[in-house]
C-alpha cells in the first residue's frame, strides 16, 4: 500500500510540473496539447453506447473532431440524461463518487478515478500557489457544518488512502467554522483567532462585508477571502479592498471540480485550459468538457449557468437565471425586479416565492432607510402586478441546509 501511495505522490509532482510547463508554453504549444487530449477523449467517448447512438443519429464522424473549436459540432449533453443513467457515461465504475446538490433538478452522480483526483490536486496547485505568494498562513473554512457523512470528509479519507501524507501534515488540523452561526459570532472568532485566510462561499463574503458596513467596523482579519460556489458583487470586492481585504475567486462544479480561477481581485477568470474545455451555446449557457477524468466522460455538458467568455477568459459568471410569476401568471426573470432594490440603504436582498404566488422579500437595510424603502419596493412590484408582497428587514439572509444563500428561490 505504501509503495502505491508513494507512486501516486510522484504522479502528483509530475502533473504539477506538467502544469507549470504548460502555463509557461506558447499558445501554439498549449493548443497542440489540448487538441491532442480532445481527439483522445472523443475517440474513447465513441466506445460508450450513449455517445455512439447520439452521434450516429446526428451523422457525426469523430474524425472531424480534431480541435477545441470542433466541439461545437457535437450536441449538448443535458443534466437529465446523466441523472437518468450515469452508467452510460462510465469508462470504469471504480473510484470516488460525488453527488451534485440537485439544485437544478435531480442530483447527478459523478465518478472520479484515483488518477483523476490526483490530477485535480495538481490543477488546484495554481490557486494554492497564488495564496502562497501572498504570504498568508493561518487559514480557516467558513462552510456548512462538517460531519463524517459529508462528501468533503469522505474525499479526504479517500485521498489519504491513495496518497502518502507526512505525519507532520497528518496531525495538522484544518479549522472549520459553521456558516450557520450568527455573523456576529463568526466575525468575532475571526478577529480573536487572527485568521488570515478564509475559504468560503461568495454569499458569506457579501454577508461579512454588509455586517461591517452596517456596524461601521474596520476588521483587521481576514487578509484574504478565497471564495467559490456562489457569486460576490464587484461593489463588495471594491469595498473590501478599501478595508485592506483581498478576494480570490474560483469557479468550480461537482461535475468538473475545476473550471476557472482569479489571479487577482476584480480580474477575469482564467480557465484551466489543460483540464477543461469551456464553450457557450446561443443562450450563453456554459458547456463543459473535462479532459482528465478517465472514469467518466462528459462532453458539452450543460451546467445551467450563464457566463460570458472571451479568449479563454471568463469575463462574467452570471449564474442561473431564475424566474418569478406575478398575480396574472406572467413570468419575470428575477433580474427585472432588481431596480426595486437600488435605493440608498439597501445592502442585500433575497426573493422567496411561495406556491400561492406570495413574494417574501428579505432585505438587509440600514435602519433609517427601512420604512421608506418598504414603500418603494411594494410600489415598484405592484406596477408589475406582484400584489402579494411581504417585506422583512433582517440582519442575515436565510441559508439552505448546505450553508449557501439562494438569492431567488421558490417554495
Amino acid at each position: 500500500m505504501k509503495i502505491i501511495q508513494l507512486i501516486n505522490n510522484f504522479k502528483y509532482l509530475f502533473y504539477v510540473r506538467q502544469n507549470i510547463l504548460f502555463d509557461k508554453s506558447s499558445n501554439k504549444v498549449q493548443n497542440y496539447i489540448v487538441n491532442k487530449k480532445i481527439r483522445k477523449l472523443v475517440k474513447k467517448a465513441y466506445t460508450l453506447p450513449y455517445y455512439k447512438k447520439n452521434w450516429d443519429k446526428f451523422g457525426i464522424n469523430i474524425k472531424d473532431i480534431k480541435t477545441k473549436d470542433d466541439l461545437k459540432l457535437l450536441p449538448e449533453l443535458d443534466k437529465s440524461e446523466v441523472s437518468k443513467n450515469y452508467k452510460q457515461f462510465l469508462i470504469t465504475n471504480k473510484g470516488f463518487k460525488f453527488e451534485t446538490s440537485g439544485s437544478s433538478g435531480k442530483p447527478v452522480t459523478i465518478i472520479y478515478s484515483a488518477n483523476a483526483l490526483i490530477k485535480l490536486l495538481s490543477y488546484n496547485f495554481r490557486e494554492r500557489n497564488i495564496i502562497k505568494k501572498l504570504g498568508y498562513k493561518k487559514k480557516a473554512f467558513v462552510v456548512r457544518p462538517i460531519s463524517d457523512g459529508q462528501t468533503s470528509n469522505k474525499l479526504e479519507k479517500y485521498l489519504r488512502k491513495i496518497l502518502w501524507i507526512p505525519s507532520r501534515l497528518e496531525k495538522a488540523k484544518q479549522e472549520y467554522i459553521s456558516i450557520l452561526l450568527p455573523i456576529k459570532k463568526i466575525y468575532n472568532q475571526i478577529q480573536k483567532e487572527k485568521i488570515e485566510i478564509i475559504g468560503t462561499y461568495g454569499s458569506f463574503v457579501e454577508e461579512f462585508y454588509n455586517y461591517c458596513k452596517i456596524n461601521n467596523l474596520k476588521p483587521k482579519y481576514p487578509k484574504i477571502f478565497n471564495y467559490a460556489s456562489d457569486s460576490c458583487s464587484k461593489k463588495t470586492i471594491e469595498g473590501l479592498l478599501k478595508r485592506g481585504i483581498k478576494t480570490i475567486a474560483t469557479y468550480n462544479c461537482v461535475e468538473c471540480q475545476v473550471i476557472g480561477y482569479q489571479k487577482n481581485p476584480l480580474e477575469n477568470y482564467s480557465v484551466h485550459k489543460n483540464a477543461v474545455m469551456v464553450i457557450t451555446n446561443k443562450k450563453n449557457e456554459v458547456l463543459i468538457t473535462p479532459l482528465y477524468n478517465d472514469a467518466m466522460i462528459l462532453i458539452n455538458y450543460n451546467l445551467g449557468d450563464e457566463i460570458q467568455i472571451k479568449r479563454d477568459m471568463i469575463t462574467e459568471v452570471v449564474g442561473r437565471v431564475y424566474h418569478l410569476v406575478n398575480d396574472n401568471g406572467k413570468i419575470f426573470p428575477s433580474v427585472l425586479l432588481d431596480p426595486a432594490f437600488t435605493h440608498e440603504g439597501i445592502l442585500r436582498y433575497q426573493l422567496i416565492q411561495k406556491k400561492n404566488k406570495t413574494l417574501i422579500i428579505n432585505v438587509i437595510c440600514k435602519k433609517e432607510y427601512q420604512e421608506i424603502n418598504r414603500k418603494k419596493i411594494i410600489k415598484f412590484l405592484k406596477k408589475l402586478n406582484f400584489n402579494k408582497v411581504k417585506v422583512n428587514f433582517v440582519e442575515e439572509l436565510i441559508r439552505e441546509k448546505n450553508g449557501k444563500v439562494l438569492l431567488v428561490k421558490q417554495e
